[in-house]
């Protein structure tokens, strides 16, 4: 006779669940893992964009004396926080095309349209081969604080043009681009925000196919504990058997584990 429950980290048996909705969330979790995928990607995406914020309005907590330095850290910075935002819309892509999410593709593919996506491109494809061409900077120095209150790295368009030949759509993309120098922020706060766009989007397409059993049983069972508390945090459901020659105590026989973090995030 087997028990169900939700479970955490310690192995504490939280809450009774019964065996139908323990095998119903079992066949829902490839879904649900794949949302817990594009969870990951965007929260890696907006760990790097805080690292760049904090970095060009504090700058002077690293030193600007030295240029050099500042475009280092910057190919470091920049680099990946655009791998990260790649990455996010390729999985997106991927997810798209696993489920057959027509009209959420085709959102994606609007998305990419734009010039701060087809920007996000050409620079991960010239970073994969080359360092990002910082060439130039521009600095607000903040006179009443003696502070430098913010910096603009700027990069050489013609150097983006030696790797032009390696794909089609960011030659055609370098075309129109008249200027010697972009500023890369002008770029990273306009993908920034499409990205955001981008994430909601995802979250408004699972919640259309999730079944309302399945919302339901996630928000009353798994939900229901503060995934802020650190006292019990769900991360699994487990199939149990009661081993009365134990003192009673529950064997775990089948554990089903999901990132309650990203369930929070989707169900919340």
């Amino acid at each position: 006779m087997y028990s169900y429950f939700v479970s955490d980290c310690d192995n504490n048996l939280l809450k009774q669940i019964n065996e139908i909705e323990f095998e119903d969330f079992k066949s829902n979790k490839k879904d649900l893992d794949k949302f817990s995928n594009l969870f990951d990607c965007y929260q890696n995406y907006k760990e790097s964009e805080k690292i760049v914020k904090h970095y060009i309005q504090n700058v002077d907590k690293y030193g600007t004396r030295n240029l050099n330095n500042v475009f280092r850290t910057c190919k470091y910075i920049f680099m990946q926080n655009i791998m990260f935002g790649r990455i996010l819309i390729d999985n997106v892509k991927s997810y798209c095309n696993q489920l057959n999410r027509i009209e959420l593709k085709r959102k994606i593919l609007k998305f990419e349209d734009s010039d701060e996506f087809k920007m996000l491109k050409l620079l991960r494809d010239f970073g994969q081969h080359f360092s990002l061409p910082f060439s130039n900077v521009k600095i607000e120095y903040n006179f009443p604080d003696e502070r430098t209150s913010k910096i603009e790295p700027l990069i050489s368009v013609n150097e983006l043009r030696r790797n032009k030949n390696s794909n089609k759509q960011n030659r055609i993309f370098l075309q129109h681009i008249q200027d010697n120098e972009i500023s890369i922020m002008d770029y990273f706060e306009k993908w920034s925000i499409k990205l955001d766009k981008l994430y909601v989007l995802i979250k408004q397409d699972f919640s259309s196919f999730i079944s309302k059993d399945m919302n339901n049983f996630i928000k009353n069972n798994i939900l229901c504990f503060n995934v802020n508390s650190n006292d019990y945090i769900p991360i699994g459901l487990s199939k149990t058997i009661f081993l009365e020659q134990n003192n009673g105590q529950f064997q775990t026989v089948e554990f089903i584990p999901f990132d309650e973090m990203a369930l929070f995030e989707l169900f919340y």
